[in-house]
């Protein structure tokens, strides 16, 4: 019966064993230290679980020889073996000894780290080119050495005696430099130093990995930025005519390697055909005309190589095929790419690169771009690409007459035109406030809204004079808009008491319906028709007015219900009137941007604003919190699908100064005709403590003198003045009062002189107010 042995186990060599294996092995080459060395070595391996390789035993050889030569030239070791090795790369080397042992050190950590798993590649052909090139240097030393010690030729020298005494010695290059020096004579007695000076720079060129191609790359970058930025003739600014090289197929090039793909065409816009001015208005000389700033080539080209790269790098395939270069920001053309997927099928299909991919990496460009904000518009509208925004380098101001005499500004058919900016391409925008018909403003303090309304306010005192046009400039800060104060277009002055400005509105919605009231008698439908008509019959001409409130939130915070109620209704119905609302905010918020106001102000302009929840405020969407400031806007046309980035017009003070001047100037000299009270309701004139008077002053002390008055007082006058007779029992039945407040009323009128004296025998007293009387802070549709 066979019995079932066991197979016998092979013996494996312990790891103690292995270790004393390599431990003697190493002994017997290295001596004492290098075996204490690949003792640690080994125990290394041992514990990873992997042999001691050969890159290991080379590394630790190449390291202690680097070590032991160091100290032995060094002098900190002594020793017989220490000394001799000192000797002798002395006399091999000579001045440059210590370029065996730095070179040892250096190929011995490279081994070490390799067969430490570090992925790291040794080209010996670099090292062997790096040891050619010191080996040109030692002869360079030594011929060097030649030349001072001797006064004969160099040839003669080399064979003499005292030459190869010197190179025995370890004195210039050492043996190594005579014999280079040797071979460098023979080759080229008369160039012996040319000759080794360039084959050691060749070879250490060599050795670094450089070829030619990096040479004309860097030659190439340093002669771009050498290139002088280029300021054009001065001309109006439009949008830059690009001129594109042949796409190659290849990939597109690395953010180090910048290659002319775009050129930059010189700024050209076709001149605009002015009309005929009046003479009285002021001239377009009175503006500054200033000279725009183009983009350099080098730039573009920069960046479009470092968008393409960046989003390489996260795997998203897209390229720049185009660009808008503006004064603010330049919009870079970027066209997704198709990636290739394995389907479920194993079949390989192309796939679009979704936009969401890019709109993501908005941030990590804004980081590489080195760009303090970044916006991606994603797609541009009409258009079959994603636009990034990048800001310029340097920031170009969009003065107001270059927008005034462009061709986008005279196209349009109205008195109220505005001038609004420049868009990312350069080109100039312009709008009709009359067809907006109102606009609404927001952005944080210092984005640019002050300086947004002086502009549109000097673009329409520029088209307009005063018969055709007046303002009503309402300015809580007190800062920005009296400069204005003095304009004959004004209605009184620049109001600034929130007092004040409350009963002004209450005088536009009086002033909104008398139009209306006129339209009916006239049988018209709108202010040019009632215009047309009167100016046939010489009647009383209806000048359009232009409401202007710089900060809505300190009104908010006055009277919230009065002044939303009378803002919405004058955005309702003041169009066809003639009137028209720009309104300004610096805290767009819920509470004071409210449903019923955003409702009716379908034309908005957000400058900078703090967060996205307050730019969806004002826009309905994001974007405008990545803005930078200074007049850079985003203006949402009631006909456009998205916002539309601007750089807004900029006026100065002394561009202000002198078309206020030119009015007053004109306003003196013309007074009877170009200052004439505009037709509005007639009421009895009360000047105001200081100014000119305003057509709402005497309605503000109308309702100042019964501001002390009971409630109820203004319908009281109502009721005597349309019954002819007061009574107190009249009072309580109309208004179904008791006894005693109908009484009080009664005291009241009486008081006021609108009743007369009580009568005897219970009779009503006399109503002294006359039909065509206004009643002191009567209702308005009591108005004659």
């Amino acid at each position: 019966m066979a019995t079932n042995r066991k197979p016998k186990p092979v013996r494996k060599l312990a790891p103690a064993k292995r270790v004393q294996i390599v431990e003697s092995s190493a002994a017997s080459v290295f001596g004492p230290a290098a075996a204490g060395v690949q003792r640690a070595l080994a125990w290394f391996g041992t514990w990873r679980g992997v042999r001691a390789p050969r890159d290991e035993i080379a590394g630790v050889l190449l390291l202690v020889l680097g070590v032991l030569g160091l100290l032995g030239l060094s002098g900190l070791a002594a020793g017989s073996w220490l000394r001799l090795l000192a000797q002798l790369l002395q006399v091999w080397m000579g001045a440059g000894a210590l370029l065996l042992p730095a070179s040892a050190l250096g190929v011995g950590v490279a081994l070490f780290a390799r067969a430490l798993g570090r992925r790291f590649r040794i080209n010996w052909w670099r090292v062997i080119a790096a040891e050619l090139g010191m080996a040109a240097l030692l002869g360079l030393l030594h011929w060097r050495f030649a030349l001072m010690e001797t006064t004969v030729s160099l040839r003669v020298a080399v064979e003499s005696g005292p030459l190869v005494d010197a190179a025995l010695a370890g004195q210039g290059g050492g043996k190594v430099g005579w014999a280079m020096l040797t071979i460098a004579g023979l080759l080229a007695p008369e160039a012996t130093g040319r000759l080794l000076g360039g084959f050691g720079v060749l070879m250490l060129v060599a050795a670094s990995g450089l070829s030619l191609r990096h040479f004309f790359n860097v030659f190439i970058a340093l002669q771009q930025r050498m290139l002088p930025v280029v300021v054009r003739a001065p001309e109006p600014q439009r949008a830059q005519t690009r001129k594109r090289k042949a796409p190659a197929a290849a990939a597109p090039p690395a953010a180090a390697d910048v290659v002319k793909r775009f050129t930059v065409a010189p700024l050209s816009e076709a001149p605009a055909k002015l009309r005929k001015r009046d003479p009285i208005l002021p001239s377009f000389e009175l503006l500054d005309h200033s000279v725009p700033q183009q983009v350099s080539e080098a730039e573009i080209n920069r960046k479009t190589a470092i968008i393409e790269k960046t989003l390489r790098e996260f795997d998203v395939q897209a390229t720049v095929i185009d660009y808008l270069s503006g004064p603010t920001v330049t919009q870079f053309a970027v066209q997704p790419g198709f990636v290739e997927k394995a389907g479920p099928d194993g079949v390989v299909r192309r796939q679009k690169v979704r936009i969401a991919q890019i709109s993501g990496l908005a941030n990590d460009l804004a980081l590489t771009l080195a760009a303090g904000s970044l916006r991606i518009q994603a797609p541009v509208p009409g258009q079959s690409y994603v636009g990034i925004e990048v800001p310029n380098q340097q920031k170009s101001f969009v003065n107001l007459r270059g927008v005034m005499e462009s061709v986008a500004f005279n196209r349009i058919e109205s008195p109220l035109k505005i001038a609004l900016g420049r868009d990312v391409s350069g080109a100039a925008v312009a709008a009709d406030l009359g067809a907006m018909p109102h606009l609404l403003i927001a952005g944080t303090t210092g984005a640019g809204k002050s300086v947004c309304i002086a502009a549109l306010i000097t673009g329409l005192v520029m088209n307009n004079s005063p018969e055709d046009l007046r303002l009503v400039l309402v300015d809580p800060k007190r800062v920005e808009l009296i400069r204005f104060n003095g304009l004959p277009h004004l209605l009184g002055r620049v109001e600034v008491e929130l007092e004040r400005i409350v009963g002004t509105l209450r005088w536009i919605v009086r002033e909104m319906e008398r139009r209306y009231k006129k339209f009916e008698e006239h049988r018209v439908r709108d202010l040019d028709g009632h215009n047309r008509k009167v100016k046939r019959r010489k009647e009383e001409y209806l000048p359009r007015i232009v409401v202007v409130i710089d900060e809505l939130a300190d009104l908010m915070m006055l009277a919230q219900d009065e002044v939303e109620r009378n803002l919405a209704r004058l955005a309702q119905m003041a169009r066809a009137t003639g009137i028209h609302l720009v309104v300004a905010t610096q805290r767009p918020s819920t509470d004071i941007l409210t449903g019923l106001i955003k409702a009716n102000f379908p034309a908005r302009i957000s400058f900078s604003v703090a967060s996205a929840v307050d730019s969806r405020v004002v826009l309905d969407s994001v974007g405008a919190e990545a803005l930078l400031g200074q007049g850079d806007m985003l203006f949402l046309s009631p006909d456009a699908p998205a916002p539309v980035r601007l750089q807004g017009v900029y006026v100065s003070d002394a561009e202000l100064e002198k078309v206020v001047e030119h009015w007053v100037t004109q306003s003196a000299e013309h007074a009877p005709a170009a200052v004439t009270k505009p037709a509005i309701e007639a009421e009895a004139p009360v000047k105001p403590a200081a100014g000119p008077e305003a057509p709402w002053d005497a309605l503000l002390l109308q309702q100042a003198s019964v501001a002390d008055k009971d409630d109820l007082i203004a319908q009281a006058i109502a009721v005597v003045k349309k019954a002819r007779a007061a009574s107190a029992s009249l009072l309580q039945r109309k208004l179904k009062l008791g006894y005693p407040r109908a009484a009080r009323l009664m005291d009241e009128l009486e008081e006021m002189g609108i009743i007369g004296r009580e009568q005897s025998g219970g009779k009503t007293r006399e109503v002294l107010l006359l039909d065509d009387d206004a009643p002191a802070g009567g209702r308005d549709d009591e108005r004659d």
